[in-house]
């Protein structure tokens, strides 16, 4: 669903504002009644999209709880709890009819493993060849993190029964990641992705530079 909000009774938008939501009102039904397929956590989920309109709710002040009126689409006066309602799909956005009439469009999904799970030792050449799928699917609340930039700089290096190790090319980043809200999330999205829990150990290497070796032997 596309939703339009508007603060103090105002219902005029601007003209490159209107073209944005005109645009994506068009992409989105396109897209409605395909079939995407989503990686999440090392699985490819099959999803149904159904695309429920572009929709505009006016408040009579700025926010739902401080207004002495709402007005959805123009037309139907709703209060807090109809609104909840609405955007949980409990109420059918185009016509506010109830959930039994509404169900139809809750769509089933199937699962199916993007990759085979790792056999029993090999969890490390897992972890290694989905690193890059690990920290492209983290919640979006990891990604706006700083543990989410040191893990971009960490290669994982081995696991050792319940401990995740991370090779860092800087010390800086190691002594970053080491600190206690950093390690946690780390912690928190390697087990997610393996399906157990994991601590994690950092150390620091450097990496050999060939270059630089072959002119010292000259």
């Amino acid at each position: 669903m596309l939703l339009e909000v508007k603060s103090h009774g105002k219902t005029e938008m601007e003209v490159h504002a209107k073209n944005i939501y005109n645009l994506c009102h068009l992409v989105f039904r396109l897209a409605s009644n395909k079939t995407v397929s989503v990686e999440l956590w090392g699985r490819l989920e099959q999803r149904k999209i159904k695309y429920m309109g572009w929709h505009l709710l006016v408040l009579s002040n700025t926010r739902p709880d401080n207004s002495e009126w709402m007005l959805w689409d123009s037309k139907h006066h709703i209060n807090e709890g109809r609104l909840v309602k609405i955007l949980r799909f409990e109420l059918d956005p185009n016509t506010l009819r109830s959930r039994e009439l509404f169900k139809e469009v809750r769509v089933p999904i199937e699962v199916t493993a993007t990759t085979a799970p790792p056999e029993p030792g090999n969890e490390i050449e897992h972890l290694k060849l989905n690193w890059r799928q690990l920290l492209r699917e983290a919640p979006a609340d990891v990604g706006r993190t700083p543990a989410a930039a040191l893990l971009r700089s960490a290669k994982p290096k081995a696991i050792e029964e319940n401990t995740v190790i991370l090779s860092f090319k800087f010390p800086v980043h190691k002594e970053n990641m080491e600190k206690p809200e950093n390690q946690q999330i780390a912690e928190k999205t390697i087990s997610n992705f393996l399906g157990r829990s994991c601590r994690v150990r950092c150390i620091y290497e450097t990496e050999d530079n060939h270059l630089i070796i072959d002119a010292e032997e000259k």
